[in-house]
């Protein structure tokens, strides 16, 4: 039986790093080939963060470069008239969602530093869903 609260292990480090950058598909190949280390909690904290943080992330992108779209073809409906306040509403609309886009990118960023430094990163909305889903 292996101990869990211990400092994990290096493939497990590697493996919960992997998994923010394939937004939980390493995770995935890791559990169903039978990781060591596939019900430890630090693994799975990160497992699920990760799935998190690539949802969340896809979801703003696309819904957002979606409403952008929606809102740019429905102004453009009136021709040249709003023409300085269709380009002003997308190009704004647009930087916001990118900017947030980043924030998830860097939260993925510090959540690979932070498992393979063997810590867990606490990110606000994000670690309490998955502590409350982690049963």
């Amino acid at each position: 039986m292996p101990n869990y609260f211990k400092s994990p292990d290096l493939t497990v480090k590697l493996v919960c790093a992997g998994c923010y950058l394939t937004f939980g598909i390493a995770g995935i190949i890791y559990t169903i080939a039978g990781g060591r280390y596939k019900d430890a909690p630090f693994f799975r904290f990160h497992f699920m963060q990760s799935i998190v943080i690539g949802l969340l992330q896809t979801l703003l992108l696309w819904g957002g470069g979606a409403m952008v779209s929606i809102v740019g073809g429905i102004l453009g409906l009136f021709g040249n008239a709003l023409d300085g306040i269709t380009v002003f509403i997308t190009g704004g609309a647009t930087l916001v969602f990118k900017l947030m886009g980043f924030v998830f990118s860097i939260c993925a960023l510090l959540g690979i530093i932070q498992s393979l430094r063997g810590k867990q990163l606490e990110i606000p909305f994000v670690s309490r869903l998955v502590r409350q889903n982690m049963r």
